[in-house]
Order: structure tokens, then C-alpha cells, then sequence
């Protein structure tokens, strides 16, 4: 991937993830009453919301390093790349594992809606864009 594509990349990746997180994650009801008022991953998603946040963050500090040409430490591209998974395994367990599930005397029913999908497609894209320099990067770089 080029140096401008892993850019577009990372920035459009962070954007995807923002705009899932703002999208609606669930429908259902608790107990009959429906979840109108609960509507995003910022309202659902407890500390899980904060995580993809700093994933956001650490993306566009690596998109803006990758821009200014500042030398960018493999481990810190790793480190973008290991969060970003983290957060997908964590978004695809909340898609099969919806809260309140499982627990007892508490009946809430609920269906994944768009939320989820859109987040996970940017984190996606960002564990594409994150991944380890491109070769022509690394010839430069030993020549």
C-alpha cells in the first residue's frame, strides 16, 4: 500500500469506526419496553466505547506521522494494529453476545442492528492500514 493510500486509509478507517459508534447497535425491548432511548455504541458499549476511541486516536497520530514523513516505530504500527483487532474481536463478541444476555431475572431482547457492522468495517480498515511498512518503504530504508 502506498504512502497516500495507508493515509486515506487510516483517516477513512477512523472515520467508519466514529460513525458506527454513532450509529444504532441494538433493537429490542427490556421487559416490553422498547430501547428507543438506547440507541448508539456510546450508549451500549460501557468501556468498550472509550477503547475504539483511543484506537481512533492512535490511528490518526499514525496517519498524521505517515503525512510529516516522521519516522514511525514498527512497534508502534504493531500496537495500532493489536488494538485495532482487539477491538474487532470485542465488537464481534457484542454482535453474538448482546447485553443483558444470559442473565437471570433479567429479560431483555435484543437484535444487533447496523452499529456494530459499520464499526467493525472500519476497524477492518484499519487493520489493513496499520499493517508493517510496505516493501519499497523498506528498501528505501536498507539502501
Amino acid at each position: 500500500m502506498s504512502g497516500i493510500a495507508r493515509i486515506a486509509a487510516l483517516i477513512g478507517g477512523a472515520v467508519v469506526v466514529l460513525v458506527g459508534l454513532s450509529l444504532r447497535w441494538y433493537t429490542g425491548s427490556l421487559a416490553g419496553i422498547d430501547l428507543e432511548g438506547v440507541r448508539s455504541g456510546w450508549d451500549w458499549l460501557g468501556l468498550l466505547d472509550l477503547w475504539l476511541a483511543l484506537v481512533v486516536l492512535a490511528a490518526l497520530a499514525l496517519a498524521v506521522a505517515q503525512r510529516f514523513a516522521v519516522a514511525v516505530p514498527t512497534g508502534a504500527r504493531l500496537g495500532v494494529l493489536a488494538a485495532a483487532a482487539w477491538g474487532l474481536f470485542c465488537v464481534a463478541y457484542r454482535v453474538f453476545s448482546p447485553p443483558g444476555d444470559g442473565r437471570p431475572g433479567f429479560v431483555l431482547e435484543v437484535d444487533p442492528s447496523v452499529g456494530p457492522f459499520v464499526t467493525a468495517l472500519g476497524l477492518i480498515v484499519l487493520l489493513a492500514a496499520s499493517r508493517a511498512p510496505d516493501r519499497a518503504a523498506r528498501r528505501r530504508s536498507s539502501s
